[in-house]
This record gives structure tokens, C-alpha cells and sequence, in this order.
């Protein structure tokens, strides 16, 4: 747990209030938490799961009939989080 706590969260670059999703990856494996329960439950997920939920997502999507620019910006949403946790902060501080 003490991993957990000290990894470096981050909100989706989307994220416009206190009310978002944070991540971090933590020995190969992305973290999800709710911004509002900081100590509350986290879900980890390894490369291939995500990639499993976004097939998944589009499925649904598709199956709902949610129109494609509602698509694309939830699919931009969860990448914008994605993103920020596949790079590091050093990596995303050089120009």
C-alpha cells in the first residue's frame, strides 16, 4: 500500500474539477482512483487489460448507438489519462 500512496498521481489532461479519476503506473501496472477518495479503493490494470477495456468500450459504444463524436471524446478522455501516465514526468517536462 505504501507504493500505492507515494506513486505519482495524475488527473486526465481533460479533467476540468476536483471531481476526476487520477492515475499512476506503478511497477508495469496502471492505478485508477477516485480524485474525491484518495485513500479509498484503486484498480490496477496491466497494459493488456486496458487495451481489453477500450476494445470493450468501443463495443458498447457501438452496440448503444452512441454517436461518433460522443465516441471520440470519451475515447479522447480515457487516452488523455492513458497518456499521462505512460510518460513520465521527466519525459513529459522536455520540450
Amino acid at each position: 500500500m505504501h507504493e500505492i500512496n507515494a506513486a505519482p498521481w495524475r488527473k486526465s489532461s481533460r479533467c476540468g474539477s476536483a471531481t476526476c479519476v487520477e492515475v499512476a503506473k506503478v511497477d508495469g501496472r496502471f492505478l485508477v482512483r477516485d480524485s474525491k477518495n484518495p485513500d479509498g479503493a484503486v484498480l490496477s490494470f496491466t497494459e493488456e487489460e486496458w487495451a481489453a477495456f477500450m476494445d470493450d468500450l468501443q463495443q458498447t459504444m457501438t452496440n448503444f448507438d452512441v454517436p461518433p463524436p460522443e465516441q471520440k471524446e470519451v475515447k479522447a478522455i480515457i487516452e488523455s489519462t492513458h497518456d499521462d501516465i505512460v510518460v513520465s514526468p521527466l519525459q513529459s517536462a522536455t520540450p
